[in-house]
């Protein structure tokens, strides 16, 4: 099981990857629109693409935020 952080919600995966969609899918989100990002340590922000797999077993890689790609002006 790889537990990931996606925003500030933790979820326990049981596959070594996923895709970027999938990875929206889990907090209900969707790629078209919203944007996924991978955070590394150091502060390193990469984007991820809907269909670009994403490994759990590597070292560093739990964290991801999501931005809106049509953010609601307020």
């Amino acid at each position: 099981v790889y537990r990931i952080r996606i925003d500030k919600e933790k979820k326990d995966v049981s596959v070594p990857s996923m895709t970027g969609r999938e990875i929206l899918a889990l907090v209900g989100k969707t790629p078209e629109k919203h944007l996924l990002s991978e955070k590394f340590h150091g502060g390193v922000v990469e984007p991820v693409k809907a269909d670009q797999v994403v490994r759990f077993d590597r070292p560093g890689v739990e964290r991801f935020q999501t931005l809106a790609l049509d953010p609601t002006e307020g």
